[in-house]
Parts: structure tokens; sequence; C-alpha cells
């Protein structure tokens, strides 16, 4: 039975995993954040700014090209780095829990447990995190571990495209607004299209360059999760109608793993409150998902 799946998830080494890699991801997240706002926010009041006080043309003409060099060379970099050690200690996490394999060839090296136990305390201050309790759906526990396994790897995959593509279409529309607000005071207030090319588009350039990037990498995370997650129905399909023995199901669970560690270290992060504003009842479904899995493992006799 699945039972060392929620036994084994809430045990205190795992749940310090759990905590560590929710450290990392934040601390990712403030990266990310600097970016956004030295990105956006401040190359959109600048070049507001601007208009008013056309001195300020160089200075923030440099700006923009020095903050792209910035973005490029420096934070983006830092940013990936703290979210592919985050990514390879949840990956340690799901090998413990779910009974699998580690993958050095896939995955690379395994983190070292100081950098664990060092994450792991930061996380809050030491305090409890109690959403980190059940991270899987306990209905799992009435699963052979073989089909247990599929529907906690599909719960990685449960509405990552939705909400990527929502995010990408919402940053889109704001990136674009924005920059044509900024375009319209400049025409408003007489701007010639040399001056709007200066002392607008260049300190705002950033901007589009971090907005584009975002939009582009958002769709192909939401396409490689709408991948896998047919990936895993079909894996589910092999193993409640039988075509595949426990040990075809757990190298074939291990391929699916490996694709997604992939995911979890090289797609965009979203900011925490735009997450918790689409999700809401997001937990909700997945226990209620888990269930039908359940009731469909009965129907074919398990």
């Amino acid at each position: 039975m699945a039972e060392t799946i929620t036994t084994r998830q809430n045990a205190p080494e795992e749940i310090k995993k759990l905590r560590a890699q929710r450290y990392l991801y934040g601390k990712a997240k403030i990266v990310m954040g600097l970016q956004a706002v030295l990105t956006v926010v401040f190359p959109v009041a600048g070049a507001i700014a601007e208009l008013f006080w056309p001195s300020l043309k160089g200075g923030l003409a440099f700006y923009g090209i020095a903050i792209s060099v910035l973005d490029i060379a420096v934070l983006e970099p830092l940013q990936k780095k703290m979210r592919t050690v985050a990514a390879k200690i949840q990956e340690l996490f799901d090998c413990n829990v779910l009974n699998l394999g580690w993958d050095d060839i896939g995955v690379g090296y395994r983190p070292d447990e100081e950098d664990i136990h060092a994450a792991s305390s930061a996380h809050r201050g030491g305090k409890e995190d109690p959403q980190l309790k059940d991270w899987y759906p306990t209905a799992v526990v009435d699963l052979p571990l073989s089909l247990g396994r599929i529907v906690c790897q599909r719960t990685n995959l449960r509405w990552d495209a939705a909400l990527r593509r929502r995010y990408r279409t919402w940053l889109a529309c704001i990136l674009l607004i924005l920059g044509a607000t900024v375009a319209f005071i400049g025409f408003r207030n007489g701007a010639s299209l040399e001056q709007l090319t200066v002392g607008v588009l260049a300190p705002i350039f950033p901007m589009f360059l971090w907005g584009i990037r975002q939009f582009q990498e958002q769709g192909e995370a939401a396409d490689t999760s709408d991948l896998l997650r047919e990936k895993s129905s079909m894996l589910w399909t092999a193993a409640i109608e039988k075509q595949l023995s426990d040990e075809e199901l757990s190298v074939r669970s291990r391929q699916l793993q490996n694709a997604i560690f992939s995911r979890r270290s090289t797609a965009p992060m979203i900011f925490d409150w735009i997450y918790k504003l689409l999700r809401r009842s997001e937990e909700e479904r997945m226990n209620v998902a888990a269930a039908e899995f359940v009731r469909q493992a009965k129907a074919g006799g398990f």
C-alpha cells in the first residue's frame, strides 16, 4: 500500500527538505522581485520624470543600458542557481517519499546536507510551517505504491499550465499599458520622435526585455506542463489497465520524475502573492482529483 507516502512525507527529515526548498525558492523570488523593480518600476518612473525634467535624459539612458546588462549577466544567473538548488532538494524529497532512486545523470549531484540544514533553519526564522504537512494527498494511502506514486507526481503538474498562461496574459497587458501610457504622456507634452526614442524608449528598454523573456519562458513552461500531464495520464491508464508490471511502472515513473525535475529547475517562477490570488480552491480540487483516482483504481480491482 502507499501508506509509506502518507507517513514518510510528514517525517521530520522530509519536512526539513520542504522547509529548505521553500526558503531557497523564496530567496530566488526576492531576486526576481529586485529584477522587476530595477527593470520595470524604476525605468517607467524615470521615463515619466524625464518628460518633465529633460536634463535627466542622459542619465536615464545610461541606466537603461546598465540595468539590462546587470539583469542578464548577474541577477538572472543568480536567480536560476537558487532555483536549481531548491529543485534538487525537492527532488530528494520526492525520491525518499515516492521510493524513487536518485538519477545522477538526469538530475546531477545530490544537494549537500549542510546546505539543506542551513536553508531549513532559516525558513520562517526556525518556526513551524503548517502548510508543509501532508504535501501530497492522503487519499493515496488506499492505493498500491506504484499507483499512489503516479497520483502524487500528477499533483506536481496540477494547474501549472493554466496558471502560467493567465499570468503571462496579465503581464503582457500590464507592460503594454505602461509603455503606451508613457508614450502618450510624451506625445501630449510635445516630445518629438527622437526625444521619445532617447528619453523614453531607452530607459524602459529593460522593462520590455524582462517582459519578453517572461512571456516566452512562461509559455514554454506551460506547454511543458501540458505535455507532462498528458504523459502522466497515459501512465495512469496503463497502470490501472495492468499493462505494465510494478517494475516497469517504477522505471516509467522515474522517467517522468526526470521531466518534472527539469521543469522545476528551468521554469520561471511566479510571485507568491499572484500564486495565492489565483489558486484559492486548488488544494480542494487536488484532493477531489486524488479521490477520483482512488475510485478508478478500486473499480479496476486494486
